[in-house]
């Protein structure tokens, strides 16, 4: 269910919990109290509101930046990521998980359900000779495995590997 497109909320542990339930309360939240673990329990809390992406972001970041909030974790609509974000506005890709053991000794508990969310890696699939670089670290995709090479000579293996590998998108660097 938190994974829904047709939901958005946030997740934050708040430094304040009361002033921070207060302004969601204000702004129409619907919202409910839960537990972090991240070395100790700690109160959490997630907040859902039937407002468009723009303004959850806009609500986002007025805690971040007027409640000394160093980050949280938002979910908008129409979409199954959720995103940690922080102070300057950057997101950073998660994808919720059920399974007790990859919570990395990081998880949320509501009610009897533990949850937990797991970074997503990014990557950037190059196209032009310039984006390989000798030294670089990539992954190309062959016999349906993505395998780790380290670029050693960017001219050469370009013409021999990487221009067909990068036109199929089946070469990527993560970011």
């Amino acid at each position: 269910m938190l994974n829904s497109p047709n939901i958005s909320y946030l997740l934050i542990t708040p430094l304040n919990l009361r002033d921070t339930y207060s302004y969601l309360s204000t702004k129409n939240y619907n919202i409910s109290i839960l537990k972090e673990y991240k070395n100790t329990l700690q109160d959490c809390i997630i907040a859902s509101c039937s407002i468009d992406n723009n303004e959850i972001r806009k609500d986002a970041l007025h805690l971040l930046n007027n409640f000394n909030e160093k980050e949280l974790f938002i979910k908008y609509l129409d979409t199954d990521i959720i995103y940690l974000l922080d102070k300057n506005g950057s997101e950073s890709p998660f994808t919720l998980t059920t399974d007790y053991n990859k919570c990395n000794e990081n998880y949320y508990i509501i009610d009897t359900n533990i949850f937990g969310l797991i970074s997503e890696k990014r990557y950037f699939y190059p196209t032009k000779k310039e984006e390989f670089k000798n030294g670089l670290i990539l992954e190309y995709f062959n016999n349906n495995v993505w395998n780790t090479k380290e670029v050693k000579n960017s001219d050469e293996e370009y013409d021999k590997m990487y221009k067909v590998l990068s036109k199929y998108k089946k070469v990527r660097i993560s970011i």
